[in-house]
């Protein structure tokens, strides 16, 4: 598994947000390798996650969730 973030500050929202990117190979039911990454969104300075998008090729892309909304 491998882990990455990005930090980005939003001057018209004057928030400070953190990226977190995470990604973990592993076999499909074919035998091949596939990829399956994940992202999640926090407000630094509140604590707060805002979103969540998970991709799997095999079982496909999950839903987003941003705020609570799909």
């Amino acid at each position: 598994m491998h882990f990455d973030y990005q930090a980005h500050y939003n001057a018209r929202l004057n928030k400070c947000f953190f990226l977190e990117m995470s990604s973990s190979f592993g076999k499909n039911s074919k035998g091949e390798m596939n990829e399956t990454r994940g992202f999640r969104l926090f407000g630094i300075l509140v604590n707060r996650e805002y979103g969540t998008f998970t991709n799997d090729p095999e079982l496909g892309t999950f839903p987003c969730f941003v705020r609570d909304k799909e």
